[in-house]
Parts: structure tokens; sequence; C-alpha cells
């Protein structure tokens, strides 16, 4: 069964928790283009190689019939393979997407508290 490029690019910068934007700046192109090329099922292998060595992922784990662990370039400790444990890179920085997210909707959640206490006070004079 033949592999589908794009899908397996997109997958791994998300789950390396990589930032779509921010990939397509250093690409030097815009969101919409980046969206097109997981939309494809071959891409180029300049382009799996340019976008794995920012991501920092070594896609000859997961396409060895292209490419070698030698056509990325960064050091062996920092690469993340396919079989790694997904969630290791953000959590060995002390944190993950979604305990932002809900460390976010809580301080939002805070803030309309005090904001309809204050105006009840404001309607209560």
């Amino acid at each position: 069964m033949e592999k589908h490029h794009g899908q397996l690019v997109e997958y791994r910068i998300r789950r390396c928790g990589y930032s779509i934007s921010t990939l397509a700046s250093e690409l030097k192109i815009n969101r919409r283009s980046l969206y097109n090329f997981f939309q494809r099922r071959e891409l180029n292998k300049s382009q799996i190689i340019k976008i794995g060595n920012l991501i920092r992922c070594d896609f000859s784990k997961d396409l060895p019939e292209l490419f070698s662990t030698e056509d990325f370039n960064f050091s062996s400790d920092s690469v993340r393979s396919f079989s790694e444990n997904d969630h290791s890179f953000n959590e060995s920085r002390g944190f993950t997407w979604k305990d932002k997210y809900v460390e976010l909707l809580e301080k939002h959640h805070n803030l309309l508290k005090l904001y309809c206490k204050q105006a009840n006070e404001q309607n209560a004079k």
C-alpha cells in the first residue's frame, strides 16, 4: 500500500506540537500552501527533508524507501521518530497544549466571574 506523504507529514507536525503558522513562516510560504501540501499523495523529497529538519523529525523511520537517517541534519539524541512516545517532547518541557488550553479557559472563566460580580455590584448601587 502506497503511503500518503501529505497526511504523514501533517500527522508528524501535529504530533510534535509544531505550529502550522510558524512552520509556514519558516518555509516562507503561506499557511494555505502548507495545507495544500497535506492534501498531496506525493511530496517532493526535498520538501519533506526541509520540513523534517525544521520540526526535528526523522522521516526515514516513516518512509525508509525514500530516505536514510543521513538526510536529516540534527543530532540523533533529538530525533523524533515515529516509534517514540509522541507526548514526550511537550511533557519533557513540563506542559502540553491541552494543559495550556485548560489553564487559559480557567483564567477566562475567573475573569468572567469577576466581571459579573463587578457588574452586579454596580447595578446594586
